[in-house]
């Protein structure tokens, strides 16, 4: 079996696939533009389930999650079913979840793949929003979830993680601030 190794450049554009040859040196694959979109197809329909996840723990959220929730649904600005972008027609999130779920197409709604992402969890609405919100506890604008996966991607991938979250560091930090001020008020003049 052929051991391809592929890097993605986020935004770039691949040429060509090389590989190893039995001395080391590198040529071209062989049908390298199909290894190529396999690996951009999963790895798009992996962001996507990702995306309709957190749309999902965050359906019903106030707030910057409720309106993010709202948006992948379709329901403002959608981008659930396909859709036109710069002329070019796109593939929805409909299609990606529908292919990663094993929903046929036709019936890959915003609740039937929420359903399916969430069977077997019990937690209330309300645990899901602060899981949300301990996730991204500071909203920044349109590329705060792209960003904090940069960071958070230990965190959220690892189960031997050790550290501290967004939203500890925030809190210890808003604590410091008032013990801070406290003992700053009730300090002694001289």
């Amino acid at each position: 079996m052929k051991r391809i190794t592929l890097k993605r450049i986020y935004q770039g554009k691949v040429s060509e696939v090389q590989i190893p040859d039995a001395k080391g040196e590198w040529k071209k694959l062989d049908d390298g533009e199909s290894a190529l979109w396999q690996h951009h197809q999963l790895f798009q329909d992996a962001v996507n389930y990702y995306s309709v996840c957190l749309a999902a723990l965050a359906d019903g959220a106030p707030g910057w999650a409720g309106e993010y929730a709202a948006q992948v649904q379709g329901t403002e600005k959608g981008k659930w079913d396909d859709f036109t972008k710069k002329g070019e027609k796109r593939n929805g999130l409909r299609k990606s979840l529908a292919r990663t779920l094993g929903i046929p197409e036709q019936d890959a709604s915003f609740l039937v793949c929420r359903s399916r992402i969430l069977a077997g969890c019990e937690a209330p609405k309300d645990l899901l929003h602060q899981v949300v919100q301990e996730l991204f506890p500071e909203k920044k604008g349109r590329g705060t979830i792209q960003h904090a996966g940069v960071d958070d991607w230990p965190m959220l991938c690892w189960d031997e993680w050790v550290g501290e979250s967004k939203a500890e560091k925030k809190a210890r930090k808003e604590i410091g601030v008032a013990s801070f001020l406290d003992a700053l008020f009730r300090a002694k003049a001289n």
